[in-house]
């Protein structure tokens, strides 16, 4: 018997553009295959699409996995760009889902909960691997499901999942609170 293969998060991250990189990234990655020129436009890099299906699969069973849980997990989104934040807040209020998901700016202890709710951390291209104090306060607070998405190349991820893109396109950002939304409200 053939395999059917379910090839709608392939076309999704195709039709969405987030396999493209902006020109300001890395030229010498792994992750990426190919540079792109538009006449009159930008230049633009691709992802290897391969690579990231599978870091977005990591990412949305980190969601399931809080989903799975009795106390109903937390997710926290930690974004700098103001725009992105009021963005999602903004998203979130009006598509609620059954997980409580925290949007803030940083990374704040008066928002952790409990230790008894499994929690889980998006860090949208705020985590400078210089700065070790973000991920320590998390672990402090036990949490250790962490997924980053940035396009700097990282000779050490400190245990956390990374998603290698860049943020500059809203459309991402969308893409991934549409991502988010589905998994939460998938019964």
């Amino acid at each position: 018997m053939k395999n059917k293969i379910d090839l709608a998060l392939y076309n999704s991250l195709i039709k969405s553009d987030f396999f493209l990189l902006s020109s300001s990234a890395v030229k010498k990655s792994p992750y990426l295959n190919a540079n792109i020129k538009i006449t009159g436009l930008a230049n633009y890099s691709t992802l290897d699409i391969v690579e990231l299906t599978k870091s977005i699969k990591q990412f949305i069973r980190v969601l399931q996995i809080i989903q799975l849980q009795d106390n109903l997990g937390v997710l926290h989104i930690i974004v700098k760009n103001k725009q992105y934040l009021h963005l999602l807040k903004q998203f979130f209020i009006e598509y609620p889902t059954k997980i409580k998901i925290n949007i803030e700016s940083t990374i704040s202890s008066k928002k952790l909960v409990s230790t008894k709710v499994l929690q889980a951390v998006l860090l949208l291209d705020s985590f400078n691997s210089e700065n070790l104090s973000i991920l320590k306060k998390l672990q402090s607070n036990n949490i250790f499901l962490i997924n980053k998405i940035n396009s700097k190349l990282e000779m050490n991820n400190f245990g956390t999942y990374k998603i290698y893109n860049d943020l500059f396109d809203f459309k991402k950002v969308i893409f991934l609170a549409i991502l988010i939304n589905k998994i939460f409200t998938k019964n």
